[in-house]
Parts: structure tokens; C-alpha cells; sequence
């Protein structure tokens, strides 16, 4: 008989276990607690849902389009492609200048550059597709974003294609 009570007191003492590591059986117990959080551990501004766009941007070197861009509390992910239309290599980010940027005076997010390919440089006749991140956390003024590729080359820009999105208005939830 000693032996077929030992199956049943494990049996209840799981159980037990189980009640104490309820998230909602946790919850009710907190709830009467004193509130101790600080200002720092406050609720931040929720981000942005993901936003969709069917944009293209063509000129003589590449075209681009632009179909997503998503927020996270640590990066802009923008989805992007960008094929070569020159009969060369073509680089979008050539003196690390593949920007994004807010309405939001000087709120720059610089691009967390892929090692295996920093200069984002594209073969002739090739697509480049993926998401690409900049680094930051959304503004929680923004309103609107832009992208900008070899956003401070000046002079000849041959290889080296400058092509903009502005003004990709950012849909807040209400």
C-alpha cells in the first residue's frame, strides 16, 4: 500500500508546482503589491506597426523599390531590392552614407553595414534583395522618413547611384 501512495503524493506535489509558476496565479498575487517601479521603467511610446509601400524609384545605373519598413525598439528594418541596370558595378553605400532619416531635426539612422559586403556593391545585370537596418530607435515624433543612397557623394557619381524615397509618411495607431 506505501508503494501506490508514493505515485499519487508525486502526482499532487507537481500539481502544486505547476499552480505556483501560473503566470496567472503570479499576476493576482502582484496585483495587491505596492507599485515600485521608477520613472526610467515607465511604459515607452509603442512603436509603429509595420508599414507597406509599393514604391520604385528608376534611374540610369539601378532601379529600387521600396516595400516595408518595420520598427523595433532598437532598429528601422526597411525591405527593400535594387537591381543594376549599368553595364558596371554599381556601390549604394559608397562612403557609408546609405542613410535614413526623420522629419525630426537631425534623427539620422545610419545603416548597420553587412561585413561581407560594406560598400552594398551590386554586379551588372543582378539584384540586390533584403532587408536592410539602421540603427535607432524611431523618433516618436517622426512623421516621415526618407532614404537616401550615397546621400553625401558629390561630383562625378558614375558607380555610384543616388537614388531617394522621400517623404514615406510613417501610419501611427490611433
Amino acid at each position: 500500500m506505501k508503494a501506490s501512495i508514493l505515485p499519487i503524493l508525486t502526482a499532487i506535489s507537481l500539481l502544486c508546482v505547476a499552480c505556483q509558476s501560473n503566470p496567472l496565479t503570479q499576476q493576482s498575487s502582484t496585483a495587491t503589491t505596492p507599485n515600485t517601479q521608477t520613472p526610467a521603467a515607465t511604459p515607452k511610446t509603442s512603436l509603429p506597426a509595420t508599414q507597406t509601400y509599393d514604391l520604385q524609384v528608376n534611374n540610369d545605373q539601378v532601379v529600387a523599390r521600396l516595400t516595408q519598413i518595420g520598427f523595433t525598439d532598437d532598429s528601422i528594418v526597411v525591405t527593400m531590392a535594387f537591381t543594376n541596370v549599368s553595364q558596371e558595378a554599381i556601390q549604394l553605400n559608397a562612403k557609408d552614407d546609405l542613410i535614413l532619416d526623420d522629419d525630426v531635426y537631425d534623427s539620422k539612422y545610419r545603416l548597420a553595414v553587412p561585413s561581407d559586403n560594406p560598400k552594398i556593391q551590386i554586379q551588372p545585370g543582378t539584384t540586390l534583395k533584403g532587408q536592410f537596418v539602421f540603427l535607432g530607435r524611431l523618433s516618436p515624433q517622426a512623421t516621415t522618413l526618407t532614404l537616401t543612397t550615397n546621400s553625401a557623394w558629390y561630383g562625378d557619381r558614375k558607380n555610384f547611384p543616388h537614388v531617394t524615397f522621400n517623404n514615406l509618411l510613417i501610419q501611427r495607431g490611433k
